[in-house]
């Protein structure tokens, strides 16, 4: 596979406290179909965390999901094309997704990795 790597990050919350297991069963099977393209590396599920930077006004409870994929130009068409119906428990408003790519890392006690 060629491309430059990626992640495509996705940010969704529930409608309500009371539709968080539904939410996060559909999760459990769309996982499944949406890393099944060709490009997509996998996928890791997150949470907003209890400890946050002071004055930081976030929701927790958002979820963040961030898929490691290949070349965002043809990755990301071939996901949608592989998404099934929208998740029926989550906050429609919520949803936010963004592709970044990598510019640089730093590894701790040798610097930058470009």
């Amino acid at each position: 596979m060629t491309g430059k790597r990626a992640r495509f990050i996705v940010w969704s919350k529930a409608k309500s406290p009371e539709d968080q297991a539904e939410f996060d069963a559909w999760y459990d099977t769309h996982l499944d179909l949406i890393c099944e393209p060709e490009g997509v590396l996998g996928a890791s599920r997150w949470k907003v965390g209890e400890v946050q930077l002071p004055g930081q006004q976030v929701d927790p409870a958002y979820s963040v999901v961030i898929y490691d994929i290949e070349d965002p130009e043809t990755t990301i068409p071939r996901m949608m094309a592989h998404r099934r119906e929208s998740n029926p428990a989550a906050d429609p408003h919520s949803i936010k997704a963004v592709v970044v790519e990598r510019t640089a890392s730093y590894v701790k006690g040798k610097g930058y990795d470009t």
